[in-house]
Formats: C-alpha cells, sequence, structure tokens
C-alpha cells in the first residue's frame, strides 16, 4: 500500500511537472514591423524565451540565430529588392519587413571601373578576389593589401554598398595615409562621386572629432554617401547611395 502510495504521488508530480511546462507562456516580439535599410547590413532586433529563433528571409531556406538572455539579433544584408522576413520561436511566429535599398551601380560596370582606375594610380592596386565576376548574391571581401580592406555587398547583380577598411595605426604614416586617400579617392570617383570632395570633406571632418566621438557626419557628393566609424583599432567608410 506504501509503495502504492509512493507511486501515485510520483505519478502526479510528473504530470504536474509537463502540465506547468506546458502553460509556460511562449513570447516573441521584434522592436519593429517594418525596417529601412542600414548601411551594409539591418538588424532585426527582438525578444523570446527559448535558446533559438528560426527565420526565412524571401521564403529562401530557414535559418537560425541564437537567444541570448531573451533577446536575438538577424542581419539581413542591403539588398536591392523589399525582404519579407518571417520569424519563428516555438509555435509562435511573426513577420517583418525589411525595405529595398537604392542600389549604387550595376557590379559589373563597379568592377571594371575599379580595375581600370586601381591600374591608373601610382599606389600598387589592391588584390582582387578571384571570380568576383560570377558574383549574383554576394557579402564579402572585394580586395585587400596588407593595410587595406574592401568589403561589398551584391544583391541581384547590383552593388548596393562598399566598405573600406584600415588599422587606425595606419593613418599615422604618411606612406599608409596616402593610400588610405588613394583608395577613398578612387571607390569615389568609380561610383559616381568627386573623389576630391570626398577627401576635403573627410579631412575636414576628422579634424573636429572630439576626444570618444564614434562617427562623423555623413559626406555626400553627387548622390553617393559616405558613412565613418571609428574604433579602437579600425577606421571604417561605408559607400551607398
Amino acid at each position: 500500500m506504501q509503495k502504492t502510495r509512493k507511486w501515485v504521488l510520483s505519478l502526479m508530480g510528473i504530470v504536474l511537472m509537463v502540465i506547468l511546462s506546458g502553460c509556460q507562456t511562449q513570447k516573441l516580439s521584434t522592436n519593429k514591423k517594418n525596417y529601412q535599410p542600414d548601411l551594409m547590413a539591418t538588424v532585426i532586433k527582438g525578444h523570446a524565451n527559448t535558446s533559438q529563433v528560426k527565420y526565412q528571409v524571401a521564403h529562401g531556406k530557414w535559418q537560425e540565430a541564437p537567444v541570448r538572455d531573451g533577446a536575438f539579433a538577424i542581419t539581413i544584408p542591403r539588398a536591392n529588392q523589399t525582404a519579407e522576413v518571417a520569424i519563428k520561436s516555438g509555435s509562435l511566429q511573426k513577420q517583418v519587413t525589411v525595405n529595398k535599398a537604392t542600389a549604387i551601380m550595376p557590379f559589373a560596370q563597379f568592377l571594371a571601373g575599379y580595375t581600370m582606375a586601381s591600374q591608373a594610380t601610382q599606389q600598387t592596386p589592391l588584390q582582387l578576389v578571384d571570380n568576383l565576376s560570377q558574383k549574383h548574391q554576394y557579402n564579402g571581401l572585394i580586395a585587400k593589401d596588407n593595410k587595406l580592406t574592401v568589403r561589398g555587398v551584391v544583391s541581384n547583380d547590383q552593388l548596393m554598398g562598399l566598405t573600406l577598411i584600415t588599422k587606425t595605426s595606419n593613418m599615422k604614416q604618411k606612406k599608409d595615409l596616402t593610400a588610405f586617400a588613394t583608395q577613398l579617392a578612387t571607390l569615389a570617383t568609380v561610383t559616381g562621386a568627386d573623389g576630391k570632395t570626398v577627401l576635403k570633406q573627410f579631412g575636414d571632418k576628422t579634424k573636429s572629432v572630439k576626444n570618444g566621438k564614434t562617427t562623423i557626419d555623413t559626406i555626400k557628393s553627387k548622390g553617393v554617401k559616405f558613412d565613418v566609424a571609428f574604433s579602437d583599432k579600425n577606421i571604417y567608410v561605408f559607400i551607398t547611395k
């Protein structure tokens, strides 16, 4: 009899745990329902009480993003088409929209112009990644050397954005500073901006940067935008339209 009672109590405990776990409220929320494109990528932020969320961009394959301390962040590369993003957490699902961005120019046109312009400068041209002309959808390295890096985002054969990166320590040497300025002017000119104007604004604005400030006001030239960000180690120039 005693064993039967213990068995019944144990079974009741298990059933109670199942009921309580089933009654736990599921949560899934996003900070916005509609996102404007942001530089190289748009970050969708939200909250969930699962260990991960799944997301699907424009009816593509499902991907996963971790949930840490109840929060998640999903990165959507800049694109020339509006993207509907479905997000799942347990049995819950939400949908948000990331609006399309303006393309800078056809990627093939950029590659041709960049190659020609780089060869025309007195500086050693950066090494282009192989087979870039075959990249129809791309988010990665375009060219680099031991001091400078150029990354790009391509959507449906259109160049959506570029990032020029160098270490802050490189800006202390005249040779490296000249190479950075040459590369920035080249990218500006190839994307349709006025290279001299961009360099002048870059110099003027960075001179007024105060300690602790990590950005400067957006530089604009002929419809092309240049956003500059500073970290402890690097300088980033984001080029968009």
